[in-house]
Order: C-alpha cells, then structure tokens, then sequence
C-alpha cells in the first residue's frame, strides 16, 4: 500500500487571506482557518471539558487558487477545501529554530460568505 497525505477540512476564515508573489512570481495566497472539535459523550460524562474546542489551521493556496481566494473570501467566510499537509522550518532572528504546519490546499470550495457580507450584497442589490 502507498503512503497517502491528504487533508480534508471544512470551517471559517479567520482572517482575510493575504497574496503575495514568489521571487519567481508564483502568487501565494495564505489564510487561518478554524475548525470545531467535538468532545465525545463519553469525554463530557468524564470531565468537566469544554465541549467544542476551536483547533486553527494554517492554510497556503498558490496560482490561480491563491488569487481567487484573495479576491473572494473575507474573514468568516466558510470553505471545505482538499490539501496536504507540509511542515518547513526557519530560523528565528534570535537564532532559534522553528517548525510551521501549515496545509497547502489544491482544491477550496466556497461554502458561502458571511452574513455581514450577504447583508450588504442584498442590500446593495435593493439599492440598484
């Protein structure tokens, strides 16, 4: 059997995503996605834990995907998207060394856009 690294994952934007261009002009577009992790029935019997925790992801689109998810999504907007997981490290200023996790999507699907967002579409389109 082959070795697979897939990520499959479905939330809302943390943040805007922002683009930016590669030395080699590559577009790259990167944003925070949350997602909710639900305790078991078990977990809540248990303990006292909390019963939702919001775990947040590191998302990276490049090309055409990162330019449409730059000109498309906003903040709290939610997507299910397909990609796989990298980890890269860096040197800090100081010196130290550190490893990011960070999913790189090849597939974004848009869920629909946030309700401030449809609000104001729809009240645009009275408008007009």
């Amino acid at each position: 059997m082959k070795d697979v690294n897939k990520v499959f994952l479905m939330g809302h934007l943390g943040s805007d995503p922002t683009l930016r261009q590669t030395k080699a002009g590559l577009s790259v577009a990167q944003f925070r996605l949350a997602t909710s992790l639900w305790a078991s029935r078990k977990e809540e019997k248990d303990s006292q834990a909390e019963p939702e925790t919001t775990v947040w992801h590191t998302i990276v689109t490049w090309s055409k995907t990162a330019e449409t998810c730059a000109q498309h999504l906003k903040k709290g907007d939610r997507v299910y998207l397909e990609g796989v997981l990298k980890t890269r490290k860096y040197d800090t200023q100081k010196g130290e060394s550190r490893l990011v996790h960070e999913v790189h999507a090849d597939r974004v699907y848009f869920q629909g856009s946030s309700r401030k967002r449809a609000e104001a579409q729809a009240a645009e389109a009275i408008a007009s």
